[in-house]
């Protein structure tokens, strides 16, 4: 009898010591971050809320020639990191010039943002000068929906330099937890301190206009 006792109570300790799923499965499925986690000794604990760190290093702008119909005296050289983040990219124009330069600006994120969407709102520079807008939302699909815009930088210049320098700039807010993004309008939605928001930089994009006599 003592041995069926123990055998019992043996066996409910073995259920009651069952560990829970592990949630890393439902993140790798939806590619969003649990709102908990296990660590190594069992523990489970809370996520901890995103910062604008996080959307610093997650969020990034890219922009560079549409390469699309380029034709052949317009060449681009974009230069990488190993995340696939564009560093730098410098297009070489050589005559005759084009009438469009179409240049994309288009803002991605390597993760999904489920309980915290941010708002994005930014301006692309050609030598300073303001020539074009974007804003969108970086929330739950965020990683399969990149948004930006493209400009014509030829509307722009007059007189063809000899190159020119375009960057987007964007700040990024921080939304709080569990904000519906449905009901995010970028152009207007706030962070609740300039703690969660971000300034997004893209790469610098140079465009070489070359000659007659430099060209080859």
């Amino acid at each position: 009898m003592k041995r069926f006792v123990l055998g019992a109570f043996a066996l409910l300790l073995c259920v009651g010591c069952k560990p829970d799923a592990p949630t890393s499965d439902v993140a790798e499925l939806t590619g969003s971050k649990p709102s908990t986690t296990v660590n190594s000794l069992g523990v489970v604990e809370e996520e901890k809320p995103l910062t604008r760190g996080d959307v610093e290093q997650q969020v990034w702008i890219a922009a560079k020639l549409v390469e699309e119909n380029l034709p052949p005296n317009v060449t681009q050289e974009v230069m990488q990191d190993p995340r696939e983040h564009v560093n730098m990219a410098i297009a070489e124009v050589r005559p005759p010039y084009p009438a469009k330069l179409l240049v994309d600006v288009t803002v991605t994120a390597k993760e999904n943002y489920n309980e915290q969407p941010v708002a994005v709102r930014g301006m692309v520079y050609l030598e300073d000068k303001e020539v074009g807008s974007f804003h969108g939302v970086v929330g739950a699909n965020a990683m399969q929906e990149p948004f930006g815009t493209e400009v014509n930088v030829l509307d722009f210049v007059k007189a063809k330099p000899e190159s020119i320098l375009l960057i987007a700039k964007a700040e990024a807010h921080l939304l709080p937890p569990e904000t519906d993004e449905l009901t995010v309008d970028p152009l207007t939605a706030k962070a609740d301190n300039e703690e969660d928001v971000a300034l997004l930089l893209s790469n610098p994009l140079r465009i070489n206009f070359l000659s007659e006599e430099t060209s080859p």
